[in-house]
């Protein structure tokens, strides 16, 4: 919600500042000024949120029984998910939801030891994703969303390493969703 907030607050700022460059209106002083002092104020609140506090705005977004891991520990993107027959896939997926198994263990584990997906096509999917962010200038410093499986990491098979790396508290960005 918070995130949704910035957002149209600063997608105003540009607009407002924008059309005001180009002469198409005219924005009152104290409104650009507003809008300025609530930018800053929010980034500031933003640069010095604690640990702690990452976890209660992570609540808006993720619910508390899905919050100790960070993203990528739940779902596959399309690029994983293209190795498997679509349907077959959404039933393993919702059977994993149902059991509680996704609580316990890093998706991609789950679907490589489930369906036996290779490493090298594992790798190669993970490849793509990685192309398909850089592309776009997205990275995992920008958004938890953004970041790729460490592959010799999830073929140790050791899920209290895997669980650990993707633990919300062992997230080296400040950017948290």
């Amino acid at each position: 919600m918070k995130k949704i907030i910035i957002f149209s607050i600063l997608t105003l700022f540009i607009v407002l500042v924008a059309c005001q460059a180009n002469g198409d209106i005219t924005v009152p002083a104290d409104v650009t000024t507003e809008l300025e002092t609530t930018t800053e104020a929010i980034t500031e609140t933003i640069e010095i949120t604690t640990t702690e506090q990452r976890t209660t705005l992570r609540s808006d977004i993720i619910p508390p029984e899905l919050g100790q891991f960070r993203p990528i520990f739940y779902s596959l993107s399309a690029f994983y998910a293209n190795l498997v027959d679509r349907e077959i896939l959404h039933a393993w997926e919702m059977a994993r939801i149902e059991s509680g198994e996704f609580h316990r263990e890093c998706v991609a584990v789950s679907f490589i030891r489930d369906f036996n997906i290779s490493r090298e096509d594992f790798e190669q999917a993970n490849e793509r994703e990685r192309v398909f962010l850089e592309e776009r200038g997205l990275t995992p410093q920008m958004s938890a969303n953004y970041e790729i499986y460490d592959v010799d990491l999830i073929f140790t098979f050791d899920n209290e390493k895997i669980n650990e790396f993707f633990s919300w508290d062992n997230w080296p960005y400040d950017s948290w969703a």
